[in-house]
């Protein structure tokens, strides 16, 4: 029989993950297709996790040190470009549209630019009311 393959569940900060995807340490394998989530969907998501909901898992590949290029690769959308010359720790196989969503609204500090549900093009801030978010 051959090598079994390992999973394992790392709890990480949702910051810290964000962090991970603004600075290239994960990225984007080139096969996934691009960010398409429209402002509906976004706010979604951040209505759910601002009430502790669970948003679904994430899952990666670790890229072991010196296979950075075996799959052609991107940052994530909204993440300056530059940190795709780094060798990533991880490909975001599964959670791309959560995870590019959230560091859009969330860190990156930048307007998004999204469609509406009619798929108009439109820029837009997304906001938090703080009060209402610790209101149980």
């Amino acid at each position: 029989m051959g090598k079994q393959a390992a999973f394992k569940t790392n709890p990480v900060s949702l910051e810290e993950l964000l962090r991970q995807c603004g600075n290239g340490k994960i990225q984007l394998p080139d096969f996934q297709r691009s960010w398409v989530w429209d402002e509906e969907r976004i706010k979604g998501l951040i209505a759910s996790i601002s009430q502790a909901f669970p948003v679904g898992a994430l899952m990666t590949l670790e890229v072991k040190q010196g296979a950075a290029d075996t799959f052609a690769r991107r940052p994530i959308q909204g993440a300056d470009s530059a940190v795709g010359n780094s060798a990533p720790e991880q490909l975001l196989l599964d959670g791309q549209q959560r995870m590019t969503s959230l560091y859009q609204t969330c860190l990156r500090r930048e307007v998004v630019r999204t469609v509406t549900p009619r798929l108009k093009l439109v820029d837009r801030w997304f906001y938090i009311d703080i009060r209402k978010a610790m209101d149980p």
